[in-house]
This record gives structure tokens, C-alpha cells and sequence, in this order.
């Protein structure tokens, strides 16, 4: 009995670190391929590889096209990256539709399994619509990063149609975020309400 609650215990530290390992890589990347967190945006704007620049709650976002970029086999269509009072604090990552399942396989094979799952009972809307078609949401947790993955549902696509245009434009896509993202997110609110509040005086 003894030496079964020892077995026990020792598989569990085991699984446990084995965890840890695949998690704290997402802190250790700190971010994706060359674009790491902190970066500045005054270094992304001197370079000029960005095909598209806008703002997203009070966020800079940029495009950047990936011609030659991707995870292993799977290619990247492009990467939007956010920046958060100049620093980069998000990255979104797009691929193609047809790899969803790949992608979460090669997540998986990285990360560990994922730290939370949140699946979705109705995913019956329109196949024109990515929100329709997720499926569940993985995320992975780092100390300082936290990673999503939304699942795709393929149960909309006969296989002709996984072949039409409509379906080769869908995109999948990973979120690198920071943890305290939401929080710096909500500071940068406070200090441009408090701005505008005191230039109306």
C-alpha cells in the first residue's frame, strides 16, 4: 500500500514538472519567432515591414505580412502585432484554416497539453462566420505569457467545398498575450479619459 501511494505521489511530481517545463516555454520565446514582448514600436516603424497600420482600443497595430515564416510545416499568412503605450504586448499569429488541427497537435507537442479548455455547445451559425464555426478554446499558461488557441470546426466543409476560395481565405490563429495585458489595456483607458478630462477644463 505504502510503496503504491509513493508511486502515486511520484507520478504526480512528475506530471506536475513535466507541466511546468512545457509551460515556461511560453516565457521563455518570450513571444513569437523575432517578435518578442517589450519591443518598441519606433523600431518597428524604422523598419517599414508592416503592410497595414491601424488602432485597436487605444492599441497601435501593425501587419506584418509572412512571406517566408512559419511553424514548422505550417505556413503563416501574417502576424498583427499590438502595442500597448509603444511596447509590444500582443501578437496575434494567422494561418490557414486547413492546418487548424495540425496547429493544435504542434501546440501540444511545445506546450503540454493545455492548462484550460473551454468548449462551445452551439456551433451551428453561418460557415461564413469564424465565431460560429469555434469549437473549443485552448490556452496554455506561462508566468509571465499566456497562450490561446481557438479550434475550428471542419463539420460545415464537404470536401469539395474545402476547396473553394471562400475556404481557403479562412484563417486561423494563435494569441501570444501578456499576462497583465487586460490591466495595462485598462490603465491606458484611465490615463486617456483622465487626459481628455482635464483638457475640457
Amino acid at each position: 500500500m505504502k510503496k503504491k501511494t509513493i508511486l502515486t505521489l511520484l507520478i504526480s511530481c512528475l506530471s506536475l514538472f513535466v507541466l511546468a517545463q512545457a509551460s515556461s516555454k511560453l516565457d521563455e520565446n518570450n513571444g513569437f519567432k523575432d517578435y518578442k514582448f517589450g519591443d518598441k514600436l519606433k523600431g518597428y516603424l524604422k523598419m517599414k515591414k508592416f503592410s497595414d497600420s491601424y488602432f485597436v482600443n487605444d492599441q497601435n497595430v501593425l501587419r506584418i505580412p509572412a512571406k517566408d515564416l512559419s511553424i514548422g510545416d505550417i505556413p503563416v499568412k501574417y502576424v498583427d502585432l499590438y502595442f500597448i503605450d509603444s511596447l509590444l504586448s500582443k501578437i496575434e499569429v494567422f494561418l490557414p484554416v486547413q492546418y487548424n488541427n495540425d496547429l493544435l497537435t504542434a501546440c501540444k507537442n511545445v506546450f503540454g497539453t493545455p492548462d484550460s479548455m473551454h468548449y462551445k455547445s452551439d456551433t451551428s451559425g453561418k460557415k461564413e462566420d469564424i465565431p460560429d464555426m469555434i469549437v473549443s478554446e485552448s490556452y496554455w499558461h506561462g508566468a509571465e505569457i499566456k497562450l490561446s488557441f481557438s479550434d475550428l470546426s471542419n463539420k460545415f466543409y464537404t470536401t469539395p467545398e474545402k476547396d473553394s476560395p471562400l475556404y481557403k481565405k479562412l484563417t486561423v490563429k494563435l494569441v501570444y498575450e501578456l499576462k497583465n495585458y487586460q490591466e495595462l489595456l485598462a490603465k491606458k483607458k484611465d490615463v486617456i479619459i483622465e487626459t481628455k478630462t482635464k483638457s475640457d477644463f
